[in-house]
């Protein structure tokens, strides 16, 4: 078979490959920040651990099966045209470990709006969004495994849904930041200006970043139906959202200095006889 009869085969595995190569270096970064973590907060509560040791081990798990897909694709099966143009069962399981990952750190920041605001409109909203977001996204690619078992078929019935799902991720981000960003920002005070300035630019920077990347996921969708190129978004996205959440707990060692502590209600670790237990994590 020449080189033009493969490429309608070939050329859109390029795409998932290279997100899958970006994401392991992100991994890479959360395998880090995982371990500084837990080497200077070890006085954190004992459910705020978990869930980094569980972030953590599913940051594994995603790695591990975009590795696994790739293999299969591009080794395993090289040169089976008809192979190719299947949907592998690990690539739909990597789709939803990362689908669980972004719910996990999601509800981790929705439960720091409640803990600022102390207000339930804002965070039933965003709390509806995420869960439909969850759902939509895990019974779309679900039906990959006994439906649409090929890529021309789950195209012409999942990408609608798909793409509606994407519009609401950008949305769900982009509230989240703006809500966190507008009550940290109340908070501010002469002593923590400083600190606050350097969350907000966190905050803001990561929502925004994770909203333009589902909306690249839905623009390549919409206008590339016929091509993977939304995958490598996708990849990627899961790993910022994982360093996301790690990042945040790792920045209270900023607090830590006299010159930049401030307390927040009800976000204080266990407490230790120094000021190390300001913190902005939510008390579970």
């Amino acid at each position: 078979m020449d080189t033009q009869s493969l490429a309608p085969y070939v050329y859109p595995l390029q795409a998932p490959f290279i997100g899958a190569f970006i994401s392991l270096i992100f991994y890479g970064v959360s395998c880090v920040q995982t371990f500084f973590y837990f080497q200077t907060y070890p006085d954190d509560h004992v459910s705020l651990k978990c869930l980094v040791a569980v972030i953590w081990i599913l940051e594994t798990a995603h790695s591990g099966f975009a590795i696994s897909w790739n293999n299969h694709y591009l080794i395993d099966r090289f040169g089976e045209i008809d192979a190719l143009d299947l949907i592998a069962w690990d690539f739909v399981v990597d789709c939803e470990i990362g689908f669980f990952i972004t719910l996990l750190v999601n509800l981790l920041f929705i439960w720091r709006v409640w803990a600022f605001s102390k207000k339930v409109w804002p965070v039933c909203i965003l709390l509806f969004l995420e869960i439909s977001r969850y759902i939509m996204s895990t019974v779309t690619t679900s039906l990959a495994f006994h439906v649409y078992v090929n890529w021309g078929t789950f195209k012409d019935h999942a990408y609608v849904a798909l793409a509606v799902t994407m519009g609401v991720a950008a949305l769900a981000d982009s509230l989240i930041a703006s809500i966190l960003a507008y009550y940290l920002h109340s908070k501010r005070t002469q002593r923590s200006t400083r600190l606050i300035t350097h969350l907000l630019a966190y905050i803001v920077g990561t929502g925004a970043l994770t909203s333009i990347l589902s909306i690249l996921q839905l623009i390549t969708i919409t206008t590339s139906p016929n091509s993977l190129l939304f995958v490598p978004f996708s990849l990627i996205q899961i790993k910022i959202y994982a360093n996301a959440a790690l990042l945040s707990l790792n920045l209270r060692q900023y607090q830590r200095k006299p010159r930049h502590s401030v307390t927040f209600p009800n976000f204080d670790s266990d407490s230790t006889p120094d000021n190390s237990n300001t913190s902005l994590t939510p008390k579970f």
